[in-house]
């Protein structure tokens, strides 16, 4: 007999047996089912509810975030116009552009005048971008501090683990901010203004005062010129300018250290993004675009453009010091925050 034979009579004999044994086993497995699908619905909606509530807590934390950040964005431009003040004392000492007029007047010889003049071009050019490398590395660091603060105080401010919070919260914020007039003293700001005359006197020794320009030629040229200025190794991190004595920071307490470094990590990767290029860029833009518009021809030799370069400063520090650069500022908002926010 085989196996095959076998085994149907056995399920003939019991396949009462079988049968109930069976709907025992499906009913189990059902109950089972049942069961783990009810458990795995209960934890989806624990899993929901945590989701939920950790989302609202970050939607609280990031409004809280945003309305100190534009009371301490309101004091930044209020700041930003006491501090362009001093910048342009500064470098009106720097630049004296009056006395090279006057020795451009007072040339014996032709000569002599043709060298003033092309001093007077390089002075011209050089301050102008002294100008906007400077004020809009201000701005940058500026809100990179409001930055800072706004996202330490709105999350777990370590301000707030000390006995006397309110003090110590002010303390630091005072300590913090006032740190930022290091980079426009004197002294730092003539550094900064040397290697940009030495970048702009060497780059433009070979411009012929002949040369001639059509105004997308002349505002390329001009452009390029300051870029090349920010893309030397002296500018590649901007932090140190600003920051100029870590080892003055480190003597403080461990919560001033740490606003410091966060301010550094920031400045360095808005460095990284080429923000503070495109802000220059358009500063620069201005400076050449005003200089150009003194001129009612289509083109002009470098010699017809020196002295409007020198003539429009003024105008064009006005107009740059009033350029809207709220989109500029909103990408600077949302570089730091993702920054703050993913910190190791």
């Amino acid at each position: 007999m085989s196996i095959l034979t076998n085994t149907f009579d056995f399920i003939k004999r019991h396949k009462k047996a079988i049968i109930a044994s069976s709907t025992i086993v499906a009913g189990g497995a059902a109950s089972i089912y049942y069961y783990l699908s009810k458990k795995e619905e209960s934890l989806k909606v624990v899993d929901e509810k945590w989701e939920n509530e950790y989302i609202n807590k970050i939607n609280i934390l990031k409004k809280k975030h945003e309305y100190l950040l534009n009371a301490y964005s309101a004091a930044r431009q209020l700041k930003m116009k006491e501090y362009v003040q001093k910048i342009l004392k500064i470098i009106d000492d720097n630049y004296n552009i009056e006395n090279i007029k006057t020795q451009i007047m007072d040339a014996e010889t032709s000569d002599i005048r043709a060298k003033a003049f092309i001093n007077l071009g390089k002075t011209a050019i050089a301050r102008d971008i002294s100008f906007s490398i400077i004020t809009c590395c201000m701005l940058v660091a500026l809100e990179c501090q409001a930055n800072v603060l706004a996202y330490e105080i709105s999350h777990q401010s370590r301000f707030k683990n000390t006995s006397s919070s309110t003090d110590s919260e002010a303390y630091y914020t005072q300590t913090f901010l006032e740190m930022i007039t290091l980079f426009i003293s004197e002294n730092n700001l003539k550094n900064i203004m040397t290697k940009i005359n030495e970048i702009v006197f060497t780059d433009m020794e070979s411009v012929d005062l002949k040369k001639s320009y059509t105004k997308d030629e002349f505002i390329n040229n001009f452009v390029n010129l300051g870029k090349a200025v920010l893309h030397d190794d002296f500018f590649q991190s901007i932090s140190d300018k600003f920051v100029p004595n870590m080892k003055f920071v480190r003597q403080q307490q461990i919560e001033l250290v740490i606003l410091f470094e966060d301010y550094v990590d920031l400045l360095d990767i808005i460095n990284q993004n080429h923000i503070l290029e495109t802000l220059i860029e358009q500063y620069l833009t201005n400076f050449s675009s005003i200089a150009f518009s003194k001129i009612k021809n289509d083109n002009c030799y470098y010699v017809g453009l020196i002295p409007k370069i020198s003539e429009s400063y003024d105008q064009a520090v006005r107009q740059n010091s009033n350029l809207n650069v709220s989109d500029i500022i909103t990408d600077i908002q949302n570089i730091c925050y993702d920054k703050l926010l993913n910190k190791a």
